[in-house]
């Protein structure tokens, strides 16, 4: 009557369920990461080409 499946002292295992999320989250993480890189890069290298900053027009629409 003790229940509990699997047992063992070993401490919880990690099933393969499991592995597969934290692979998914890792490579999703990784994606994120270089597309936010490449977006950066892209942004900077048009500012030199055309020599505006982006973001600059929303700067000089405020009032403050």
């Amino acid at each position: 009557m003790g229940g509990g499946g699997g047992g063992g002292a070993s401490g919880p295992e990690l099933s393969t369920d499991n592995m597969k999320g934290i692979v998914l989250a890792l490579l999703s993480s990784g994606f994120i990461g270089a597309s936010f890189i490449i977006k950066k890069k892209g942004l900077r290298r048009a500012a030199v080409a055309s020599g505006v900053r982006a973001g600059r027009s929303l700067l000089s629409l405020s009032y403050y």
